[in-house]
């Protein structure tokens, strides 16, 4: 029934808007093969190798004019055979995007505006900022991310400033403010940016508030107090010359995290990017360092940083073993890293990643408790290779493989032996045709 409702909106906006020369209807349909032999945790006797094919089929409609702009993205996302061919019932539609933006001056009304763009944007929207460490769309997963809220833009030259806010809500409600899902009741963001041709930085800000509850004797939950986690902190790029660039990022978490406790984490990455070759190949060396806590001391405050909102597929490997829905413990993170692209023509290219995982805390050995593990987690190597038809249509084909320690192993919850190695694999298809 949603999916039929899905598309009378889409049929009545191509009626109602079809005519106009800003109105834009385009899809994304995105299935992906997976093979997993020890993604996310590594394999252990007894388990065999799993094998699905997940799709996102995402529209886009867009108008736009001068004073403003329209986007609005429905969405299905399934793993083949999720739904059985002949159900009556699918709650895998869901809407990703749907904002009106307003634009208040700038030279988009006035050509002789002294300023580029002032806009308010209202409604739900990606939040995808620098890279995507800290706030992404988180493109690799099919649902991705997206925030409702407003969002005040000013752009002007290399300058941009944006600041936003959210509050969310079960539902309706006459009294009180009650929000009982996994994820936050409110967000507050700034961001400031400049883009100049030698040096890019950005200072970023982002508070989300969580509500606390406990239950009474009834066993049934009540609202305490709404505590807050501060994100903050800075990326910066500067080019040395047109061949290398130096990179870096440091943000801080303070105040309390999701369950209120005490917070007090902090995340940092340094790297080179060296082109070669007419800019054919890139090469990136760096270390991610996320804070995180003593295994061997106990201690009332957290110290674990946690990238709630960022592309961690990006940044921690492609086997998700960090910081995705898969828990590693809380003693944080070093990751020393080289990654590689290579522009091979024009329509193939492919990377190459090396990863050297260890602990950033001490974690308590179980085979000697008291005493800290060895902190090396593992060795991945990911690789992938991509081809693109046309405009339209991408192919893209990946491979990794984790070679991991005992220590891994038991951050994971698995019997501690001599490590194992884990394989992933996968095959994925883009189509993005342009229906207006």
């Amino acid at each position: 029934m949603r999916i039929h409702i899905a598309f009378v909106i889409l049929y009545g906006f191509i009626c109602t808007t079809g005519q106009a020369q800003q109105t834009s209807i385009s899809m994304q349909f995105k299935p992906r093969m997976e093979l997993r032999d020890g993604y996310q945790t590594l394999p252990v006797d007894g388990t065999t190798p799993a094998f699905h094919t997940n799709t996102r089929v995402r529209l886009q409609m867009g108008y736009t004019s001068n004073r403003v702009e329209v986007v609005a993205q429905p969405q299905y996302i399934y793993v083949w055979g999720q739904n059985s061919f002949n159900s009556s019932a699918d709650n895998n539609f869901s809407l990703y995007q749907a904002y009106a933006q307003l634009n208040l001056a700038g030279k988009t009304i006035d050509s002789t505006a002294a300023i580029d763009k002032v806009a308010l944007r209202i409604g739900r929207q990606e939040l995808n900022y620098d890279g995507g460490r800290i706030l992404s769309n988180l493109d690799w997963a099919p649902q991705g991310i997206r925030h409702d809220a407003a969002l005040f833009i000013l752009e002007d030259g290399v300058w941009s400033l944006h600041a936003g806010a959210g509050y969310n809500q079960d539902g309706p409600a006459n009294f009180g403010s009650n929000f009982s899902k996994n994820y936050y009741k409110s967000f507050q963001m700034v961001r400031l940016h400049r883009e100049g041709k030698a040096f890019k930085g950005s200072l970023l800000f982002f508070k989300d508030d969580f509500q606390q509850f406990e239950t009474d004797s009834l066993g049934i939950p009540y609202s305490t107090e709404v505590t807050g986690r501060i994100n903050a902190g800075t990326w910066l790029s500067y080019a040395i010359s047109p061949q290398l660039s130096v990179e870096g990022e440091y943000y801080v978490q303070k105040g309390k995290d999701p369950t209120g406790n005490d917070l007090n984490a902090w995340l940092m990455n340094a790297q080179l990017v060296w082109k070669a070759i007419e800019g054919k190949l890139v090469i990136t060396p760096g270390i991610d360092i996320v804070s995180g806590n003593d295994g061997l001391e106990a201690d009332p405050v957290n110290h674990a940083f946690n990238p709630t909102y960022g592309i961690n597929h990006k940044f921690y490997g492609f086997m998700d073993y960090f910081y995705t829905s898969s828990p590693f413990g809380s003693g944080g993170l070093q990751d020393i890293f080289v990654r590689t692209s290579y522009k091979i023509n024009n329509d193939w290219n492919t990377w190459v990643h090396f990863h050297y995982f260890a602990s950033a805390g001490n974690i308590n050995d179980v085979s000697d408790p008291g005493n800290a593990a060895d902190p090396y987690f593992g060795t991945e190597v990911d690789w992938v290779l991509n081809y693109r038809f046309d405009q339209t249509t991408q192919l893209q084909f990946g491979a990794a493989t984790m070679l991991g320690s005992s220590t891994l192993q038991q951050v994971k919850g698995q019997p501690a032996t001599d490590g194992g190695m884990g394989f992933f694999s996968y095959l994925q298809f883009q189509f993005t045709p342009k229906f207006l």
